[in-house]
């Protein structure tokens, strides 16, 4: 894809490597973007995506920094939809015609 190879570009610029034994960043960023756009049989997402920025004084703990800010991320992401669902039931469920 055009657009993985063009921010895997921006991303080397700024100072991002890949560890080695693993993909090249364009393929890594390629993969990321076809699993963000992925849909199950519904037309619902078939992933949730979260990420995380973090500096820190060694690079180890700003991996495990941006990980659990990631994680963060997650959760409430996964708690507001399962809120809407909740909300949708029970909207659904008191608009009958009884």
């Amino acid at each position: 894809m055009k657009m993985a190879r063009k921010d895997a570009k921006k991303k080397k610029k700024e100072g991002y490597f890949v560890a080695p034994d693993s993909l090249p960043i364009d393929k890594q960023i390629e993969k990321a973007f076809i699993k963000q756009n992925m849909e199950d049989d519904n037309g619902y997402p078939k992933y949730i995506v979260a990420s995380g920025n973090s500096v820190a004084g060694a690079q180890t703990a700003a991996k495990i920094q941006a990980t659990e800010t990631a994680k963060l991320t997650f959760a409430g992401t996964i708690s507001t939809n399962v809120a809407a669902l909740i909300e949708n039931n029970i909207a659904n469920d008191q608009l009958t015609r009884e």
